[in-house]
């Protein structure tokens, strides 16, 4: 196999496993995920993927989890670029973005409605919430937003007045929608 398309496994909700041949030069899997090795970017996951820690994935490609059914997901410090739409219409209700992230692409996270808690690490990520389908939609249904108070001074006016800072707590200023 030397090509894989966006959005392979966009719809698979039942599917549980991925691996592929060992002697595969252009992609790997690790963790039940398709990851193109020399870019180092995770291109299609299933409900069951766990993101591999050891610095072998730096991108979520676009469309890599689309409407997977994912419940939860952790995302390493080593990913540096969220892909548009790769995690839209899933069932997670809190995902943390940590400071590693520079970037996510549009629709990211389209139509995550039961996502209601976001942890944001990020300055990059802090400074994209200009609106409510900034940062790939990631604040569209968040009851509650969690910064780390070192960079909630780079907020948008924008976020700020939607919404209410309350009480730091264990260094994270926390937001809630107004």
């Amino acid at each position: 196999m030397t090509s894989i398309g966006n959005g392979v496994c966009e719809g698979c909700s039942e599917l549980r496993s991925i691996t592929l041949d060992v002697g595969n030069t252009t992609y790997h899997s690790a963790g039940n995920a398709i990851i193109e090795t020399a870019t180092k970017t995770l291109i299609a996951g299933c409900r069951t993927t766990t993101i591999p820690t050891d610095g072998s994935v730096t991108s979520i490609g676009d469309m890599a989890f689309k409407s997977c059914d994912l419940t939860s997901i952790d995302i390493p410090d080593s990913v540096t670029s969220i892909g548009s739409n790769a995690f839209a219409y899933n069932n997670f209700t809190s995902i943390i973005i940590p400071d590693s992230v520079t970037s996510i692409g549009n629709n990211a996270f389209f139509f995550c409605n039961k996502l209601r808690s976001v942890t944001i690490d990020s300055p990059d990520v802090a400074a994209m919430l200009a609106s409510q389908t900034a940062a790939g939609g990631l604040i569209n249904y968040a009851e509650t937003v969690y910064i780390k108070a070192d960079i909630a001074s780079s907020l948008t006016e924008w976020f700020t007045t939607h919404f209410t800072q309350g009480e730091t707590a264990d260094g994270y200023a926390v937001y809630t929608k107004n």
